[in-house]
């Protein structure tokens, strides 16, 4: 995997129920909150479980 240096920060406002739920989303995957929301940008997959459970 290609390593790049990360010298961009974005801040976005969310509510503390959306943070928690992205958290938890975050730790079932075993990833930091920063690597799943990356990993969520870069394959546009912004479907949720029960969505994906549906197809």
């Amino acid at each position: 995997m290609l390593k790049r240096k990360k010298n961009t920060v974005v801040i976005f406002r969310i509510s503390e129920y959306e943070k928690k739920r992205m958290e938890y989303r975050a730790k079932q995957n075993k990833l930091t909150l920063s690597e799943y929301l990356r990993k969520l940008v870069i394959t546009n997959d912004l479907k949720n479980d029960k969505e994906k459970e549906n197809e």
